[in-house]
């Protein structure tokens, strides 16, 4: 009754040929900002920029309705001249999972005393992610606090020479990386941690900021698409400007207040709450009967 895409390309043409020869109604959700990873693309930069910028117009032309999963990305539709219904549907997750989390096992596997602060960072290990600029930051706090750990949880391009990094700032033993982890075991993950850490701009609407508010963990981020419109600085989070100082000066003030911490995680849990996957799934099943009904007379 309605075709989904979730990427304009490959399987998203095949989406639309199929919506198209159907005559059934096509959603797209804008989930990635694909100018930010033009720098995969080993031609000039520029072309390849505005190259990707044309190509989502176009396909977005194709399109009866685009699902924004943030209300910051809105804006970015408006300039690629955009003109089909956008509706924003923000992401969501399964609570429950994170809810229920218990990190003690980590926390011994990863051989973390209680004394230690640990601040996490879930994802891609790829530039885009601007992680580098994390393990700057992290270095000026950990001299402040050598209590801080920081650990990040995934793999990517950049794993190894982000492995080399923490060693060349002599944060060896501070810098976990434990590349790829099963999915199911996230969550504990998260638990076993005191704080999220995010330095991406180049975010739509990041699941792991979720993930991580779900388990009860402030977030200390850049403030940019996906992070301003989840977290309010000073109630469950703290944000900056994409600056060095500024970034290493909100997580320094994580690290040194535990009270602080407490207090922010408790309203990440509640924010989180926003969410969750029941009421993501009543909003979508809606609007898939509301665009059948237009476009076919059905339902």
């Amino acid at each position: 009754d309605v075709i989904h895409t979730h990427h304009p390309f490959l399987l998203g043409e095949v989406g639309a040929h199929f919506a198209r020869s159907l005559g059934l109604p096509l959603v797209y959700t804008f989930h990635t900002q694909l100018e930010k990873y033009s720098h995969y693309v080993p031609l000039p930069q520029d072309l390849v920029r505005k190259a990707a910028r044309d190509y989502v117009a176009a396909y977005a032309r194709k399109c009866d309705c685009i699902i924004c999963p943030s209300p910051s990305i809105r804006g970015l539709l408006d300039e690629y001249g955009v003109t089909c219904r956008v509706e924003v549907l923000q992401n969501a997750i399964d609570l429950k999972a994170y809810r229920e989390a218990d990190g003690t096992t980590v926390r011994r596997e990863l051989n973390l005393g209680p004394d230690r602060v640990l601040c996490i960072y879930t994802g891609r290990m790829g530039i885009e992610k601007n992680l580098h600029f994390l393990l700057e930051s992290f270095q000026k706090v950990h001299l402040q606090h050598p209590e801080a750990a920081l650990l990040l949880v995934g793999d990517g391009p950049l794993l190894e020479e982000l492995r080399q990094k923490a060693r060349d700032l002599g944060l060896a033993d501070h810098v976990l990386l434990p590349g790829r982890v099963p999915y199911s075991r996230i969550p504990s993950y998260y638990a076993a941690a005191d704080l999220f850490v995010m330095t991406s701009t180049t975010e739509v609407k990041p699941l792991a900021v979720l993930e991580g508010m779900a388990t009860g963990l402030p977030v200390v981020a850049v403030d940019a698409c996906g992070t301003g419109d989840t977290v309010t600085p000073g109630h469950d989070g703290l944000l900056c400007e994409c600056d060095p100082e500024a970034y290493t000066a909100i997580l320094q003030t994580a690290v040194s207040d535990a009270a602080l911490r407490r207090r922010l995680g408790q309203a990440a849990r509640q924010t989180a709450e926003n969410y969750s996957l029941e009421t993501y799934t009543h909003k979508l099943v809606d609007l898939y009967r509301e665009l059948g009904a237009v476009h076919t007379g059905r339902f």
